[in-house]
């Protein structure tokens, strides 16, 4: 009973954290994608995959 009340903290804990986190990313996307709208009237979104790059914030990672 005790190892089952130790995994639902830790679940219920980590579940917290990855939601607190992705909020803040989701967030992060919206303002940047807001600014690039605002500040240089572009539509680019915060995040882009493409055939053999990822752009994540106007920084490129080809592989």
């Amino acid at each position: 009973m005790r190892s089952l009340k130790l995994f639902i903290k830790s679940f219920l804990l980590t579940l917290f954290c990855l939601a607190f986190v992705t909020i803040i990313y989701l967030g992060f996307c919206k303002t940047y994608e807001a600014m690039r709208s605002h500040l240089f009237e572009d539509t680019k979104s915060a995040v882009e995959i493409g055939e053999n790059y990822i752009k994540f914030f106007d920084m490129h990672f080809y592989f």
